[in-house]
């Protein structure tokens, strides 16, 4: 995954090149609507280097996972048919609901039914991060 995040950085030069020569030869809106995408796209993907959020998929969160799937294997499982599935807000057994993790799934462009222009727009300014916000402890 962070491959193809990387990748994605690399083939943002493509619309800012495009659109640099879009603006230089007449073409001004089109130009301009390639720019700012490209350049929105970079500015996002720069903010993991700048102190920003990191990266939606790393290498912890994959460690963490299978974590999750080595504990449902073992003695030690929820239940006796654990099926670790990764909701929205959490890690939690299919079998029983109990939470295995608190880790939240990041927005990777999951099939929705809103279809896949808003799908895809919505990953694009989410940058693959959580849309929601965790739970707040109740007193």
């Amino acid at each position: 995954m962070r491959w193809f995040h990387n990748l994605g950085t690399f083939t943002t030069l493509l619309p800012l090149l495009f659109g640099y020569l879009s603006i230089l030869g007449g073409q001004s809106t089109f130009g301009y609507g390639l720019f700012l995408a490209g350049g929105w796209t970079l500015l996002s993907r720069a903010q993991a280097f700048l102190g920003g959020p990191p990266v939606a998929c790393t290498l912890e969160m994959a460690q963490r996972l299978q974590l999750v799937m080595n504990i449902a294997d073992s003695e030690d499982a929820c239940c006796s048919h654990p099926q670790p599935e990764w909701w929205v807000e959490s890690v939690r057994c299919a079998s029983c609901s109990k939470k295995l993790d608190d880790m939240m799934r990041p927005d990777l462009g999951r099939p929705r039914k809103d279809g896949f222009i808003r799908g895809w727009l919505r990953l694009w300014l989410s940058d693959g991060h959580p849309m929601v916000l965790p739970d707040e402890p109740q007193n």
